[in-house]
């Protein structure tokens, strides 16, 4: 005869054997059946998967054909931090490193025997994404305005910080690629590694609008789309230190030697035109008389010899003009 056990156990087997003539005897044994260990299998719906991107696995099969439990025949525990929780038919992940993904689940009986499945996608790369710039004037944070406009003035050292989102296995090799004047100096860059990027003493010469632009890079080659930073530079008036020499009385037609200096910023200092007027409560930056040396005033830059023909009243500054 044919017979099979439910579950796992000692069993006893007694045999009754009777002859023609009603004579009996018994016979006794012992078997040991063993558990059949609980089946699983898992998937997913694709076998590819972009990184920071989320994807499930689930449950293809599971059984126990010795359960005494038809209705939950075995527990299921994933060993990953899925969003749904631990236990349960579908795990739900999202990567943040390319490469393999594994993930496993155990699957336990009434019986305490425990099976392990494990399915693999491949995490692709994906781009680096979300440049962001900020601009620092020192350790003062530098806010842009209502149209994203930054505001610095001509001469300012400026810091310009960077960064991007990538997965966290391309955070630390990302080549970020500053352009600090991308339209009028568009071979001037400067390259930075890593989540964050810093480039120091950047100023510009010129007033005007400036584009300064980062793109980041990874090791794939992918890259940010081109952030443009637009900033206005403004124009520094050029600082005319007093006049501190002591004239004195002098005699007509008698020369002298004044000491006047100018501080301007940048290639300002080239195209500066000097502008003076004998009487400043006269006269104005319009009519008086530019050049480096001067018959009727002050000439400046100095030291420089000047002859006072007529000088009503001496002027306490020089004037300037563009």
């Amino acid at each position: 005869m044919e017979w099979s056990w439910p579950d796992d156990g000692l069993f006893s087997i007694e045999v009754l054997i009777t002859d023609g003539e009603s004579d009996k005897t018994t016979a006794q044994s012992t078997i040991s059946i063993l558990n059949r260990p609980p089946e699983i299998s898992i998937g997913t719906d694709n076998d590819e998967v972009i990184v920071t991107n989320p994807i499930t696995f689930f449950v293809t099969n599971s059984s126990d054909i010795d359960t005494l439990n038809p209705s939950a025949p075995v527990e299921i525990l994933w060993g990953e931090g899925c969003s749904e929780g631990q236990v349960g038919q579908s795990c739900t992940l999202t990567p943040t490193v390319e490469g393999n993904l594994t993930v496993s689940v155990m699957a336990t009986d009434d019986d305490g025997a425990i099976t392990t499945a494990q399915h693999s996608v491949h995490v692709t790369n994906i781009a680096p994404s979300n440049p962001v710039a900020e601009l620092y004037l020192g350790e003062t944070r530098i806010f842009p305005d209502s149209r994203g406009v930054f505001t610095v003035l001509e001469g300012d050292e400026i810091t310009f910080w960077g960064q991007a989102d990538d997965s966290s296995n391309d955070l630390g090799s990302l080549n970020h690629i500053w352009k600090p004047d991308a339209e009028d100096l568009p071979n001037l860059n400067f390259s930075s590694f890593g989540e964050r990027s810093t480039i120091s003493g950047v100023s510009y010469n010129t007033s005007g609008m400036h584009l300064a632009t980062l793109q980041v890079f990874d090791d794939d080659g992918e890259s940010t789309e081109v952030l443009i930073v637009p900033i206005q530079v403004e124009n520094v008036a050029p600082l005319i230190s007093p006049i501190t020499t002591t004239l004195g009385q002098f005699d007509e037609d008698e020369e002298f030697t004044i000491s006047p200096q100018v501080i301007e910023t940048g290639t300002d200092s080239e195209r500066l035109v000097q502008c003076f007027d004998l009487n400043p409560d006269d006269d104005s930056d319009s009519d008086g008389q530019s050049g480096k040396r001067l018959r009727r005033g002050i000439a400046f830059p100095c030291p420089l010899m000047a002859r006072l023909d007529y000088c009503p009243r001496l002027p306490h500054l020089p004037r300037y003009r563009r």
